[in-house]
């Protein structure tokens, strides 16, 4: 097959098994983006074409809709890509090449195994990592009580402050926001400016 018609088969494949599977489970379809919203929940899956021509990268977002976009800027749950969100991980999985990407193929056999691959890394990673984000509050309530945050970023600190905020955790909140503010670099002056806005106005002063 030309390169171009491993791709056009590829997604016939996904488009036979894969695309109806995630339509079942809820997601509502716009292109090669699929959005299935639960208020404040919002997941995404994500087809991105990879820069080579010869594969594509599966990528799953969670995000809750009182939280800000990542990046920052004014977003709907109806209209948020994978990149907004700010729980973010792409589907990996025996038979994924280099860097979690999903290979077209060069013949039939090759495009149908790494299609049904996917089909399979999908059942194991791709609902464990939504299976995180299912309920809300108990899914965020169990992540803040789990969560290693010495490990945690200054970013990813303000983004924990602001859901344990939302689940009146006001003492953590404040712990988390202030822990960011030590953590985060001199340099990074809005996520600074983000969590002392944070420390001194959303009830956490």
């Amino acid at each position: 097959m030309s390169r171009g018609a491993d791709k056009e088969r590829f997604f016939e494949l996904l488009e036979s098994e894969f695309f109806p599977r995630l339509l079942r489970e809820g997601f509502v379809r716009q292109g090669r983006t699929f959005r299935r919203i639960c208020t404040p929940l919002i997941h995404i899956v994500e087809f991105q074409h990879g820069s080579g021509g010869q594969w594509c990268y599966v990528e799953m977002g969670a995000h809750l809709a009182f939280l800000p976009r990542q990046g920052g800027g004014e977003y709907s749950p109806e209209t948020i890509v994978e990149s907004g969100c700010v729980f973010r991980e792409r589907i990996v999985g025996d038979g994924a090449v280099t860097g979690g990407g999903w290979a077209y193929g060069a013949s039939e056999p090759e495009t149908f195994a790494s299609a049904k691959a996917l089909f399979s890394a999908w059942e194991s990673a791709g609902r464990q990592f939504f299976a995180a984000h299912q309920n809300f509050p108990v899914d965020y309530e169990a992540m803040l009580d789990s969560a290693d945050f010495e490990q945690v970023r200054a970013a990813e600190l303000l983004v924990f402050a602001r859901i344990a905020a939302s689940l009146k955790r006001q003492e953590q909140a404040s712990a988390l926001a202030r822990q960011g503010l030590e953590r985060a670099a001199p340099a990074a002056s809005s996520l600074r400016a983000h969590l002392r806005r944070f420390i001194e106005t959303d009830g956490c002063g």
